[in-house]
C-alpha cells in the first residue's frame, strides 16, 4: 500500500500541471518527463528487449510496440492535450447524464493508459468507469504492471485484449477515446478504430478527440533535436505551417 501512496501522490501533481489553464513550457516538460520515468518504473520496462519495440501488424494499420507508445508521453503538448481533453469531457458527460457513472471506451491504450491514469486522481470510481481495449499482449502485460502499481483496480470496468477495429462494446458507451494516429494517420488505425466503435456511442456522448486536423509544414531537419530539447518556445517557433490537408 505504500508504494501506492507514493505513485498516486506523485501522479496527482503531474495532473495538477497538465490541467493548468496556461501553458508553461518548461513545467509542462519537466510533469511530462516525470510522469515518463514514474511509469517506466513501475513497468520495470527497459526498451532494450525487442518485444518492446516490436510492432503488431493489424489489418487496418499498425500497433507500435509498447516502448514506442510509452515515449508518446514525451510529446508535451500531445499529452497535455489529451488529458485535458478528457478531462473536460467527462465533466461535460456528468452534466449530460446526472447520477451516472460515465463509461469511458479507451481504445489502444498502450502500456500506461496514460490519458486515463490521470483522471483516477480526479474523480472516484462511482464517478467514471473505463474499458480498456489493447492489441498487444506485451502491451497487456504492462497495462496490468500500471494498474496494480497505481492501486486503481476499481475504476477499470474490463481489459480487453482485442483489436479494437472489430471490437463490439455490450454496455452503454459515454466517451469513446482513441489516440492512434501516428504519422497523420498513415501508420496507426485511428480511422478505422472510429468507424467500427462510434455507432456504440451514446448519441449525446462524446469523441475525444472531436477532430483531427493534418496539416504540412517545414523544419530544417537539423534543428530537430534543438526542437525537441527546447521547453521555451512552442512548435511554431521551428515549423513553417502550410496549407491543411485533412
Amino acid at each position: 500500500m505504500g508504494h501506492h501512496r507514493k505513485f498516486n501522490h506523485t501522479l496527482a501533481l503531474i495532473t495538477t500541471s497538465l490541467l493548468e489553464d496556461e501553458i508553461d513550457f518548461r513545467s509542462l516538460s519537466q510533469s511530462t518527463d516525470q510522469l515518463f520515468r514514474l511509469l517506466m518504473e513501475v513497468t520495470e520496462m527497459s526498451g532494450i528487449e525487442s518485444g518492446h519495440r516490436q510492432p503488431l501488424l493489424l489489418p487496418d494499420g499498425k500497433g507500435i510496440g509498447p516502448y514506442w507508445a510509452a515515449m508518446c508521453v514525451n510529446d508535451m503538448l500531445r499529452t497535455r492535450k489529451f488529458v485535458r481533453g478528457l478531462y473536460f469531457a467527462i465533466k461535460e458527460a456528468q452534466k449530460i447524464f446526472p447520477d451516472t457513472c460515465i463509461h469511458v471506451l479507451y481504445a489502444g491504450t498502450g502500456p500506461f493508459a496514460t490519458l486515463a491514469l490521470p483522471m483516477t486522481c480526479l474523480f472516484t470510481p462511482d464517478q467514471v468507469q473505463f474499458t480498456f481495449l489493447e492489441a498487444n499482449p506485451i502491451t497487456v502485460d504492462m497495462l496490468h504492471k500500471t494498474i496494480e502499481a497505481f492501486g486503481i483496480q476499481s475504476f477499470i470496468k474490463d481489459t480487453v485484449l482485442t483489436d479494437a477495429t472489430t471490437y463490439r462494446p455490450t454496455e452503454t458507451v459515454h466517451i469513446l477515446l482513441t489516440e492512434t494516429m501516428q504519422r497523420a494517420l498513415d501508420k496507426e488505425p485511428q480511422v478505422a478504430i472510429t468507424q467500427q466503435l462510434i455507432p456504440y456511442l451514446h448519441p449525446d456522448g462524446f469523441l475525444v478527440p472531436e477532430s483531427i486536423v493534418v496539416q504540412a509544414g517545414l523544419l530544417n531537419t537539423a534543428d530537430e533535436k534543438i526542437r525537441l530539447a527546447d521547453v521555451t518556445h512552442p512548435p511554431e517557433y521551428y515549423i513553417r505551417y502550410l496549407d491543411i490537408i485533412f
